[in-house]
């Protein structure tokens, strides 16, 4: 089972406004450096012209045409099947400590985190609500850091 066969229209939808809210919440961080967090519109080029195909159109195709995505999904076998390692990298990382810190960042900056905070709902029900515990040790919030000048004056000491 290749990890990204799947990929649709919606699923790009899904990360393009992910995407969004990730610039949103840069662009609420004007104090600090944050030049290298390119769009993901930017990253793979695939920027619409008015009347032509749309840029969650593009965003599939281009993700689909990834050699390196069309790697097997972490997979564990169950019965005469197989099922998604939750305890691979992917479920035990890049969620917890990229999309629920960055969703967190949001909230602080006053940035739209919906679509993140609807992702992270899917990952808490599929991995239950104690998911979450050992991220909150990484948070911000956990630190006292609660404010966009805390964090601002944090990140430029």
């Amino acid at each position: 089972f290749a990890f990204y066969s799947e990929w649709n229209d919606r699923s790009s939808e899904v990360l393009l406004n992910c995407d969004n809210e990730v610039q949103e919440i840069c662009g609420a961080l004007s104090d600090l450096n944050t030049v290298g967090v390119a769009s993901l519109k930017d990253h793979y080029e695939i920027m619409g012209v008015a009347g032509c195909v749309s840029d969650i159109e593009r965003m599939t195709t281009k993700i689909k045409s990834l050699k390196f995505l069309k790697d097997q999904a972490p997979m564990v076998k169950k019965g005469k099947g197989y099922v998604p390692d939750l305890k691979s990298r992917y479920f035990q990382e890049d969620f917890v400590f990229g999309l629920y810190l960055i969703s967190n960042i949001g909230n602080i900056v006053g940035g739209e985190t919906k679509q993140m905070n609807q992702i992270m709902q899917w990952y808490s029900a599929l991995m239950g609500e104690d998911s979450l515990e050992q991220a909150k040790k990484a948070l911000p919030q956990t630190y006292g850091i609660v404010s966009k000048q805390q964090l601002t004056q944090f990140y430029l000491q």
